[in-house]
């Protein structure tokens, strides 16, 4: 049996592998659900959601009561948990975006056309095009895949990666061997025409405008060429990472 380690998705899955298992060198799979609040589980006592399988592994494994995020959004607690440092040291305690408003207009059209709920776009400096093209992880940060890898571990992640869109950002560029998904923040679960899909399409300005199509760092890419996805999603990823 090969040892891997795998991280799973909405946030991630990782894998990796080398000789036979032992106690001291076990496979690993870490699955990261991007924005859990610790009120999400019923394992926690948390009224109103029922999570009974999230609770079996709980109950069957540890709990950490009394553990912290090293951010309160993704992409930077994300760097936490891949590299096992507060983000702040590698500049990235905020999330990378690709563009920003850049005008009255913008900042307008994005505080009211777009469903914001109270939401408004930051005014004031904002980064280059070129900055926010250049954000990332940084190419010299040691992740928890590259210290695997140095210990015989075989390595994928599976799901949404929002560290960077770059080609020095990649998942493949720091320490992962495969990897399924897509770099932005979020994609479409389905396409909207997909008969078997009920709600996918979300009923708002900004559904039309950036959700319209997986393209760019949206597009399913395998390794880092795009590829076409027509199953669900979430499906799919999931059966990524147990084909991997």
């Amino acid at each position: 049996m090969r040892r891997w380690l795998c991280f799973l998705a909405g946030g991630w899955v990782v894998f990796s592998s080398a000789q036979a298992v032992s106690p001291e060198r076990p496979n690993v799979l870490l699955i990261v659900a991007d924005d859990l609040g610790k009120c999400d589980m019923s394992v926690y006592r948390c009224a109103g959601i029922k999570t009974p399988n999230l609770d079996r592994l709980a109950n069957s494994g540890a709990r950490f009561s009394k553990a912290y995020a090293t951010a309160s959004i993704c992409s930077p607690s994300r760097v936490g948990i891949l590299t096992g440092r507060y983000p702040q040291r590698l500049g990235f305690e905020f999330q990378p975006h690709q563009r920003y408003p850049r005008n009255f207009l913008e900042r307008w059209a994005a505080s009211w056309l777009l469903g914001r709920d109270g939401w408004k776009p930051a005014k004031g400096a904002h980064p280059s095009r070129k900055i926010s093209k250049a954000s990332g992880l940084p190419p010299e940060a040691v992740t928890l895949a590259e210290a695997l890898k140095d210990r015989g571990y075989r390595t994928g992640i599976f799901g949404k990666w929002h560290l960077g869109y770059g080609p020095e950002h990649h998942p493949l560029r720091h320490g992962f061997d495969t990897f399924f998904g897509f770099l932005e923040a979020y994609s479409l679960y389905g396409e909207k025409k997909n008969p078997e899909l009920v709600g996918a399409p979300v009923a708002l300005f900004a559904d039309k405008v950036q959700w319209k199509k997986r393209r760019g760092p949206r597009a399913i890419q395998r390794d880092g060429q795009p590829v076409r996805e027509d199953r669900y999603l979430t499906q799919a990823i999931a059966a990524e990472a147990i084909r991997f």
